[in-house]
């Protein structure tokens, strides 16, 4: 299991991966503000869902599962409705192997991401950095869900 911890100006974003095997990977954001934020979510074959208000203790899941397609899923998510500077997850799954994707590239106020308190397994590039590819992809050999975890 691998967690990351996002810290922002607005909010911080944890991500968990499951352990639970299914025929496709669903995309889920549990919030845990106590204020409302707005997802959406697509498909990266141009299906794509509108713009929902998700309140705090709500979940909000994409209606378009990752299937075993390399096709992928997004969620995006941030505080206003316009998602114009989004925090995204991505989820793509290729011969029953998901490759996970939290990109920082549009979010705003990204101070940094660090590992979970003892979880020494994680790697971050920072944006800009030269040094290695941005964003940083995480690879899990299953079609698990993946739920992203805001504050």
């Amino acid at each position: 299991m691998h967690s990351y911890n996002l810290i922002a100006t607005a909010f911080s974003l944890l991500t968990i991966f499951g352990i639970d095997s299914v025929l496709a990977g669903n995309l889920a954001v549990l919030n845990n503000c106590p204020f409302p934020i707005f997802c959406a979510g697509a498909r990266n074959d141009g299906s794509g869902s509108g713009v929902n208000q998700v309140n705090g203790g709500a979940m909000y899941v994409n209606p378009y599962p990752a299937l075993n397609d390399n096709v992928g899923v997004v969620a995006k998510c941030q505080t206003t409705p316009d998602l114009l500077h989004p925090y995204q997850l991505e989820v793509a799954i290729k011969d029953g192997t998901s490759w996970v994707d939290l990109s920082t590239v549009d979010g705003t106020g990204c101070a940094q991401l660090t590992c979970a308190p003892n979880d020494n397994s994680c790697e971050w590039c920072a944006p800009g950095n030269p040094t290695c590819p941005d964003p940083r992809k995480i690879v899990c050999p299953s079609q698990n869900d993946v739920v992203l975890h805001l504050c």
